[in-house]
This record gives C-alpha cells, structure tokens and sequence, in this order.
C-alpha cells in the first residue's frame, strides 16, 4: 500500500544516518496524516 522500501545504514555512518532520520521524518508526517 505505502510501497515502503527499508534502507540499512551504519550507526557509525553519519551521512547514510542522516538521510535515513530525514526519510523517517517525512515517512511519520504522511503516516500521520492518514
């Protein structure tokens, strides 16, 4: 339904992090929103 891909990044990798916590953020926002 939401086709929702999971990424796994590094802990100690903090670029591949950061994308993953601003992916999560607009994931929680549309989730919220429905």
């Amino acid at each position: 339904r939401y086709h929702i891909m999971h990424h796994f990044s590094a802990p100690y990798y903090p670029q591949g992090n950061r994308q993953a916590e601003a992916t999560n953020k607009i994931l929680i926002r549309i989730l919220e929103q429905t």
